[in-house]
């Protein structure tokens, strides 16, 4: 079999996986909550009460979470030049990286969105779900966003110092 094709369809299976971990999370919480509420497992959260509240928080963390997001990329940046990432450059992992971080920037951003439109429309509580099922998400998102670069720059680091 061809290599290229062969490292083709790990990066299909790879985006595959990081877009069922990081965008399953927000909807399976959700649908637990509701069986836990309607089941009597739990008392209800009764955000809607605080919405304006909630919605400045969720969209703070949004926006923060861009600013990190931005911060921590340049930490990979800095080993450009390294084995290690020149190896994870050279079987075309960045293209599936650079997408899952972009699908990363776009959740965060529709998060902030759903915030601003929770704390626009104060009657409406189905901006204030979804500002919760997509703040789930982005915390899986952004944590393993962050785990790859860590991980990337640890073995970077080794690296250098070992000469």
């Amino acid at each position: 079999m061809n290599t290229l094709t062969t490292e083709s369809s790990k990066n299909w299976i790879l985006i595959g996986l990081y877009l069922s971990i990081s965008l399953l999370p927000g909807p399976i919480t959700y649908l637990m909550y509701q069986v836990a509420v309607k089941g009597r497992l739990g008392a209800p959260l009764n955000f809607s009460l605080q919405s304006e509240n909630v919605s400045i928080i969720i969209a703070t963390f949004a926006f923060t979470m861009l600013g990190f997001m931005a911060a921590i990329i340049t930490v990979l940046f800095a080993f450009v030049d390294t084995r290690v990432v020149k190896k994870y450059a050279k079987k075309d992992y960045f293209s599936t990286f650079f997408l899952t971080y972009f699908i990363t920037i776009i959740s965060l951003v529709m998060t902030f969105g759903f915030s601003l439109l929770t704390f626009a429309s104060q009657g409406s509580v189905i901006f204030l779900k979804l500002s919760f099922v997509s703040l789930i998400n982005n915390l899986v998102q952004i944590t393993l966003i962050t785990m790859t670069i860590v991980n990337l720059s640890r073995r970077a680091f080794e690296e250098r110092s070992k000469g």
